[in-house]
């Protein structure tokens, strides 16, 4: 399903500006009559719904409504359409790059489902090959490079023939990439692009039937959700066949299948927006959708509503794919890839940054000796060093935002994120 505009919607507690750490960005989207379609970069408020632009810069492009997500490293918003992509400096509301997408099928690709992963700096998504004359092929997960364009097929085969506009989420720490096909919780591996695993989705009640507007959420390595059930009773309101649907928030093991309700009682609404997707503020423990004209958070451990605001933009534009900007930020994979025969006796697996987050003293745990240590912004701008052959480093001087630490051991090399606060 395509749609003319999309909107994405991000938390900003660390970005390197000054910003409200309540308020959150999303790419604003409207139509005209007389200009057509635009987009731009934007900001909404969860506690009054204020939406606000970012920057001047607008595009008339046409976009999949699950063809985006955040880079927090470079902090753009990689836009994807069927063709093409482009990004969007989240700060100033520039549009950086238009690239071309160059499958690795000679036929049609849709590429669809784009998450961005924390641990590897990388974009992946689900690729839905076609013939010349619509004749489908098989769906991959791919891997798609935000500096050329290039798109690659990690999936030696074909994985499934679809998936259910129900959300799309990445355990960094585990590597595995979730969707839904509606009846099963698809799990890939992003090392290899197998399945990962595959459980049908159970239910608590008989008359639930979807998990849907799903994400993960970081800090308790948890996939939540909204929780739909048809109870098979007439709706007055309507003189047609129709019936009472309820939504509640809940969770789902992406390793059983089973959903776990967390609200007790219906939420306000049943209605949510696909577009609008979902995002978890880890900080405030949160958990954010919108049924298009009001936002609503949720409490991820009583799943009571916390805040309901009517989203409040210029008449005409809407907020789609929201993504918080905290939620998995520094993240570490932590499930080696098991392709590859070698031993986990390198730099890599021995070097452990804490604490991480981190406000003033940054400890480096390695087994190995260091000989230097160099701080690099997200610009590869080298901002601090240290020759002292030292386990720590003082970064109370540096700014909040997202930061790499280049540690030098002999002739090995090694970079490892980390976050200021």
């Amino acid at each position: 399903m395509k749609r003319t505009l999309l909107v994405l919607v991000l938390a900003t507690a660390l970005q390197l500006s000054a910003q409200a750490t309540d308020e959150l960005y999303t790419v604003v989207s409207k139509y005209s009559t007389e200009f057509g379609p635009s987009i731009r970069i934007g900001t909404v408020d969860p506690t009054d719904g204020i939406v606000t632009n970012v920057g001047e810069e607008t595009s008339p492009n046409i976009f999949s409504i699950t063809g985006g997500s955040l880079n927090q490293s470079t902090n753009r918003f990689n836009l994807v359409s069927i063709n093409f992509m482009m990004s969007f400096d989240i700060f100033t509301g520039d549009i950086i790059d238009e690239l071309p997408i160059n499958s690795f099928f000679g036929g049609t690709t849709y590429f669809d489902n784009v998450r961005y992963n924390n641990s590897n700096n990388k974009l992946y998504g689900l690729a839905r090959t076609f013939t010349e004359n619509n004749q489908f092929i098989g769906m991959y997960l791919a891997e798609l490079n935000s500096d050329n364009g290039n798109l690659t097929q990690l999936s030696q085969t074909s994985i499934g023939q679809g998936y259910q506009l129900a959300g799309t989420a990445i355990d960094p720490r585990e590597m595995v990439y979730y969707y839904s096909t509606g009846t099963k919780f698809m799990g890939i591996d992003l090392y290899n692009g197998a399945v990962y695993s595959n459980p049908d989705i159970v239910f608590s009640n008989p008359n639930e039937f979807n998990f849907t507007n799903f994400t993960y959420n970081c800090a308790d390595e948890t996939v939540y959700g909204l929780v739909v059930e048809n109870t098979q009773v007439q709706n007055p309101d309507v003189s047609f066949p129709s019936s009472i649907y309820y939504t509640r928030f809940g969770k789902i093991n992406p390793t059983t299948g089973e959903v776990t309700n967390i609200s007790e009682v219906p939420l306000p609404t049943y209605a949510y927006s696909v577009n609008a997707g979902s995002t978890i503020d880890p900080t405030t423990g949160t958990y954010y959708f919108s049924n298009g004209e009001s936002l609503f958070g949720i409490s991820l451990e009583t799943g009571l509503v916390t805040s309901t605001t009517t989203i409040n933009s210029e008449e005409g534009s809407v907020i789609n794919m929201m993504t918080n900007y905290n939620n998995c930020l520094g993240a570490v994979a932590t499930r080696p890839d098991s392709t590859l025969a070698l031993p986990q006796t390198n730099l890599e697996a021995n070097i452990t940054l804490y604490p991480n987050p981190v406000a003033n003293m940054l400890r480096i745990s390695s087994s190995l000796a260091i000989d230097t240590l160099e701080v690099i912004d997200i610009h590869g701008k080298t901002v601090k060093s240290s020759h002292d052959n030292t386990n720590e480093l003082d970064v109370q001087d540096l700014q909040a935002g997202v930061y790499f630490l280049k540690l030098i051991s002999g002739n090995v090399v090694e970079n490892r994120k980390f976050v200021k606060m």
